[in-house]
């Protein structure tokens, strides 16, 4: 399986299995219907931070309806995303195994995607969770090891999440409101919206809903769901959402201006 990447590095939409990435029509083409996402459900999360044989870190968040997510960064880079994985995990299974068949990685920095099947366990004590993921390609296998990170006492409000925030390559801005709305705009006239929602164990965990506008949007008006983590010290949100059937991802880090 593969994939196409539409945008830049920094502000990543991938398309899998799509012919190109031209930019879409204008004018009457764009759709006259409400298409604002639903709010996200807000649901129970856990979340590890993880370190690979490949030299990434990252975060692993699995919900309770098992569905998860793998936020890597660059190698060599723990400040810069570099791609993320998505499926639906089976388990704990009898020895604390989890497993994943379906999981497909959204890698940024080539701009492709594959399949890949996660084998873990989670340790009975600490909660630790290490594993393996493994390709079709055998050189794209890796290792991680993982920490338990408990639900944090401080609580990140959305009036706090609210404001403005820009890519690191400029390329993408967007806003947040107090109550969880989300407008963004691509600088090639790609536009979207968005609903984000606090997780209930976790306040720095989100439900994010985002939804394309048409017109420039190689997307059109794909509706996508997903997760992103707000870090409270760099003022930095970090998403990744998918569309139903997978074949179109977004991913995005976004960090509020200095002030």
């Amino acid at each position: 399986m593969m994939t196409k990447k539409c945008l830049t590095p920094l502000t990543l939409t991938l398309s899998l299995g799509l012919a190109g990435c031209g930019g879409g029509g204008g004018g009457s083409s764009s759709p006259t219907v409400d298409n604002s996402p639903a709010a996200p459900l807000a649901q129970p999360g856990n979340l590890w931070s993880a370190t690979t044989s490949t030299n990434r870190t990252g975060d692993i968040i699995i919900l309770d309806d098992g569905s998860y997510y793998f936020l890597y960064t660059k190698v060599g880079d723990p400040t810069t995303l570099g791609g993320a994985i998505h499926g639906q995990v089976s388990g704990p299974n009898a020895g604390g195994s989890i497993t994943s068949t379906n999981s497909i990685d959204y890698n940024w920095e080539s701009g492709t995607g594959a399949n890949t099947t996660l084998s873990s366990s989670l340790a009975a004590q600490t909660l630790a969770l290490n594993g393996t993921y493994g390709y079709d390609a055998t050189n794209r296998n890796f290792s991680f090891t993982s920490a338990y990170r408990p639900a944090s006492a401080q609580v990140t409000s959305l009036a706090e999440l609210a404001g403005p925030y820009v890519s690191k390559d400029g390329l993408m801005n967007l806003t947040i409101t107090s109550a969880g709305v989300m407008s963004g705009a691509f600088t090639s006239g790609c536009n979207f919206k968005g609903k984000v929602t606090p997780t209930t164990n976790y306040t720095t965990v989100l439900s994010v809903a985002i939804t394309f506008q048409g017109g420039n949007c190689t997307q059109g008006t794909a509706a996508l769901k997903g997760i992103a983590i707000y870090d409270t010290t760099q003022r930095e949100l970090s998403a990744m959402a998918v569309d139903t059937p997978r074949t179109t991802a977004i991913l995005f880090q976004a960090r509020k201006p200095a002030t």
